[in-house]
């Protein structure tokens, strides 16, 4: 007698892979960037509860686009390797259609300048500014950034130095 046919259990049930892979998808990390400017920050923090959202909304990383059910996962989260790297990720500038063409050679390359990300502390005060004042001072808030006195210096040098194309 010949061998017994190996039974095909689960190696080639494709049935429910794209609807995993679409519910696991996130924010892509220019859309991120977008929701991380002023007006926009502020529009994401003032939305009302959702009850259908997780932990009704009020738990909400705009680094990473993500919602969380109670403050200890909210908090544990930002501690996490992810959350630090998507913060990191952030940082780096937009990619644009400008700097496509430059560099396959249809103009000058100009190196971008560093993007200063608000850190999730700023972003805290600015949601507990928001519960006692209507009109808080965004700019104040958001201004204050660890890497804020450096970074003025690393863009005047970067921008001081010659870029060879």
């Amino acid at each position: 007698m010949g061998r017994l046919r190996k039974k095909r259990m689960h190696k080639n049930d494709r049935s429910g892979f794209k609807k995993r892979k679409t519910a696991r998808r996130t924010r892509d990390v220019d859309q991120i960037q977008e929701d991380l400017k002023k007006e926009q920050i502020l529009e994401i923090l003032r939305q009302p509860a959702d009850g259908d959202l997780p932990g009704s909304g009020e738990f909400y990383c705009i680094h990473c686009a993500k919602h969380f059910t109670d403050s200890t996962c909210f908090n544990h989260h930002l501690r996490s390797k992810r959350h630090k790297q998507q913060a990191k990720l952030l940082q780096e500038p937009q990619y644009t259609q400008a700097e496509a063409e430059a560099a396959a050679g249809l103009g000058t390359y100009k190196k971008a300048p560093a993007v200063v990300v608000p850190l999730m502390e700023n972003v805290q005060k600015l949601r507990g500014a928001l519960k006692d004042d209507s009109n808080p001072d965004v700019e104040g808030i958001l201004a204050e950034h660890p890497a804020a006195a450096a970074l003025p210096l690393a863009a005047a040098a970067a921008a001081a130095a010659p870029v060879a194309v």
